[in-house]
């Protein structure tokens, strides 16, 4: 019998948690506004689209609005956070390469 993998169980605990208290709070809409932000932050990216369409099938005649607002500033934020990872690591490289042209002519 294969054991279960630990990592496995602790990547489905977001979605799980999500699933149990979003539509608990689904009534109240800052707080299930204030529970998916949770939920998508702390989510790993393995689970983020299923997250997104368990959530866009699940709420969405309710709140649209909450959704659509969530998932678009994320979306940005993921680009926003891609972009300047390009740009700090050639900046970063530079920086490498000219300590080591540094060292070698320093003795």
């Amino acid at each position: 019998m294969l054991a279960k993998n630990p990592l496995t169980k602790n990547l489905n605990a977001m979605i799980e948690y999500a699933k149990n208290i979003l539509p608990k709070v689904s009534i109240w809409k800052n707080l299930f506004n204030k529970e998916l932000r949770k939920c998508v932050n702390w989510v790993e990216p393995e689970e983020w689209f299923e997250l997104r369409n368990w959530c866009y099938d699940t709420f969405y005649e309710d709140h649209a609005e909450i959704l659509d607002e969530i998932y678009q500033s994320k979306r940005v934020l993921q680009t926003t956070q891609s972009s300047v990872r390009k740009i700090v690591s050639p900046t970063l490289a530079a920086k490498s390469s000219i300590f080591e042209r540094t060292r070698k002519v320093m003795p």
